[in-house]
């Protein structure tokens, strides 16, 4: 049995109650047994409520940009590595008649402020067409605020995830990735994520 807020909201609707019926449909080798029932006043640190992810683990809540686009940016932050982000080109009977030229950049915007301590790169698994080489790494502490350039950064061109450690936890609301070189003269991206705090790390 998984008691979570919907399944309480989709029985009851807000009020008091003098009684509670609790009927089991299902129950291993056909029988039930409880050892302990216990029933929460609302707002008690035991009371049924909705947990809240941490900012940099609910991607949902993540804003993505880019300048340059074939395949959606929202596929570089989707969880899923079969998926990319693809810079933007045209294609005729398979074969590249025009791409874009670099730089290209992600621009990604979190909901509330948020402290980073490096960053976590996974290329395109199924070509090393558009892995990163070089790249360039801005931040702003706002979400429309002057981007300042803290690092440069260098990639292999593997397939291999890439994590790289910054010096220090930096406090950020928008982070932009620049990236100034990649493997055939496009970019891809098949998941990039953020590394939280860290507390050994000076701000």
């Amino acid at each position: 049995l998984t008691v979570t807020r919907e399944t309480v909201d989709a029985y009851l609707e807000e009020g008091f109650y003098k009684a509670l019926r609790i009927v089991i449909t299902e129950a291993d080798s056909d029988f039930a047994t409880a050892a302990e029932i216990d029933v929460f006043a609302p707002g008690s640190k035991n009371a049924v409520t909705e947990e809240k992810k941490p900012v940099l683990k609910d991607k949902n809540n993540w804003t993505i940009k880019s300048n340059s686009s074939s395949v959606g940016p929202e596929r570089a932050i989707d969880d899923d590595k079969n998926s990319f982000w693809h810079s933007k080109f045209t294609a005729n009977d398979a074969i590249v008649v025009w791409k874009e030229e670099p730089p290209y950049t992600l621009d990604i915007t979190f909901p509330e402020d948020v402290v980073i301590s490096g960053l976590s790169y996974l290329p395109r698994q199924d070509s090393p067409s558009g892995r990163f080489t070089n790249a360039e790494l801005w931040v702003s502490d706002t979400a429309d605020g002057e981007l300042k350039k803290i690092r440069d950064l260098e990639f292999s061109g593997s397939a291999s995830k890439a994590d790289i450690k910054f010096y220090g936890n930096i406090k950020v609301r928008k982070v932009r990735m620049n990236i100034t070189s990649s493997g055939g003269g496009v970019a891809t991206v098949a998941e990039l994520d953020f590394m939280e705090e860290d507390k050994n790390l000076d701000m």
